[in-house]
């Protein structure tokens, strides 16, 4: 993470973003910009706030997966099979 204070005076090494994906947002408390997500901690087992900032970082690292290491994304169900119940 950078400041945006450090990025308006240019104090940053601008060679870290070469070939990155650079995600601008905020993350402080005060935007209300959180979310409940089912992540937790090993002994913990309430949901964790995330910041939507590491949200859109989360999607973004699953669909870069999914094209640069072949991986396979989630699959709905087709219709006949959407409206069993086990």
């Amino acid at each position: 993470m950078i400041p945006v204070s450090n990025i308006l005076e240019r104090k940053f090494n601008a060679g870290k973003f070469r070939n990155r994906i650079v995600i601008v947002g905020a993350y402080a408390p005060s935007l209300n910009d959180q979310f409940l997500t089912p992540l937790n901690s090993e002994w913990d087992d309430s949901p964790r706030r995330i910041y939507g900032i590491e949200a859109i970082a989360q999607v973004s690292s699953y669909i870069l997966s999914a094209v640069l290491d072949d991986r396979p994304t989630l699959q709905a169900w087709r219709e006949p099979w959407t409206g069993l119940v086990l």
